[in-house]
């Protein structure tokens, strides 16, 4: 039986979770990827500051002193919910208000009573329903908080501050056990396009987000003499690091949701550059399947790219559309982009608010932290980068 970790987050400082994957890459000599995800599920590392006064110095000490390298279960208090009944005393099961994707048979939830924390394991669960062994001690009221219960070891070096003899302060850091914790099944991508998700996440531009570009150039260089340049493919990478914020535990669970779906690097998606990428002088009328650009400068970038495969257009109405790209050539002195579908509505300065190259991507990181800044908003940095569009 694990011990229930009874010290709560400080929230002068952030709660951070770090989700870890692991994605072998074997690289072609063409620069074409081979990615094997080596998890099915991630890592999870959950960190926190711990103020504990008072009657709560002693117990901390004492418990920490001699169970440092013992099995804890640590709630997560993030990703709160509330029960929508009343459990009276002695009952062996809570009602939430909503289906959680992270109840499931024998993971551990922590349930806030009127006494303090209870810990449980749940023996089953039925829809909103979640049962377990050890009966309730008192009535638990309407509105009562559970939280899914993270069980693993704690970091074996752990160093704190006693500004008092009777205040210990520091940083907790919670390693979850890989097999002992049930984490929730991968979901269905709500939006997908040509067989990818389609990621339409909207980012923090109160966070300035970087690009970086990279190139394939390969030069020999014998220290003397002329040296020579080879291209071995006509593309480049730019890899993108954006940050999002995510405002209550349904918006976090929606994005955990999408990095277990991607496995870390492994999977791909595509996603639009948000920036306006075409000049909209000439356009596009609704039903059309083609969109002019004035100028040779789109054709002659653009007309053998194997990345700039597709365009997003977010409409003035609020409304959006993917379209493929089939081909791009010369209609006069303008470029002209042959699309798979027919536009839904005009696409021309006054009707389209942005449009952009919708690229195919895969993220460029397995380990992804949340910041929680508060119990309902945290934040988390994203770093992607471009991929051939092969499908």
């Amino acid at each position: 039986m694990p011990f229930l970790f009874p010290f709560e987050p400080d929230w002068g400082s952030s709660v951070q979770v770090e989700i870890a994957y692991k994605t072998e890459i074997i690289e072609s000599r063409g620069y074409r990827e081979q990615r094997l995800a080596l998890r099915r599920q991630p890592r999870k590392t959950i960190s926190f500051q711990v103020t504990a006064l008072r009657e709560n110095f002693l117990t901390f000490m004492r418990r920490i002193a001699t169970q440092q390298q013992a099995e804890w279960v640590v709630p997560e208090v993030t990703r709160a919910a509330e029960t929508s009944a009343t459990a009276f005393s002695g009952a062996t099961s809570v009602q939430l208000g909503s289906v959680k994707p992270w109840a499931s048979v024998g993971s551990w939830i922590v349930i806030r009573a009127s006494s303090g924390l209870l810990i449980r394991q749940l023996t089953a669960t039925a829809g909103t329903v979640l049962s377990f062994a050890a009966p309730l001690p008192a009535t638990l009221a309407l509105g009562s908080e559970v939280y899914p219960g993270l069980i693993g070891r704690l970091s074996q070096s752990i160093r704190m501050k006693t500004p008092t003899n009777s205040i210990v302060q520091g940083t907790i850091e919670l390693s979850a056990d890989p097999g002992a914790n049930v984490y929730e099944a991968e979901t269905v991508a709500p939006l997908t396009f040509n067989g990818r998700e389609l990621f339409l996440q909207r980012s923090n531009w109160g966070s300035v987000p970087s690009v970086d570009f990279e190139g394939f150039l390969e030069t020999v260089d014998y220290g003397r003499g002329v040296v020579s340049h080879f291209i071995p493919v006509n593309w480049n990478v730019v890899k993108t690091q954006k940050e999002y914020m995510l405002r209550g535990p349904d918006e976090a669970n929606e994005f955990t949701a999408f990095l277990h779906r991607m496995k870390g690097q492994q999977g791909e998606f595509y996603t639009p550059s948000g920036s306006m990428d075409f000049n909209l002088s000439i356009g596009a009328l609704a039903t059309e399947t083609i969109l002019d650009v004035p100028g040779s400068e789109v054709f002659d970038l653009y007309e053998e790219s194997p990345v700039h495969k597709a365009i997003w257009v977010r409409f003035s109405d609020g409304s959006w559309q993917a379209n493929r790209v089939l081909s791009i050539a010369m209609a006069g002195l303008n470029s002209r982009i042959t699309v798979l579908d027919p536009w839904e509505q005009d696409v021309s300065s006054e009707n389209a608010r942005i449009v952009s190259w919708l690229s195919a991507y895969r993220l460029s990181v397995d380990t992804v932290s949340l910041d929680w800044l508060t119990k309902k908003v945290s934040r988390a940095k994203l770093t992607m980068q471009t991929v051939e569009d092969l499908v």
